[in-house]
């Protein structure tokens, strides 16, 4: 194996801690969504945030507030 930075074996590491023995489709998704949460940074401050339809097509805008 090759040597890789202490911040990439960290990043390895915490995105293991998040399998466990559910191998169901349930459980995948479950732990999946459990990871991506924890990577998700929080929203800024000051920044308004809209979900919206344009022409049919789903849009987000983001405006500082």
């Amino acid at each position: 194996m090759y040597p890789i930075s202490a911040q990439l074996a960290a990043f390895v590491a915490k995105t293991e801690s998040f399998t466990s023995d559910d191998s169901s489709l349930a459980g995948l998704r479950q732990n999946y969504n459990r990871m991506c949460e924890a990577f998700t940074p929080p929203r800024p401050r000051g920044l308004l945030i809209e979900n919206a339809r344009l022409a049919g097509v789903n849009i987000r805008s983001y405006l500082p507030t």
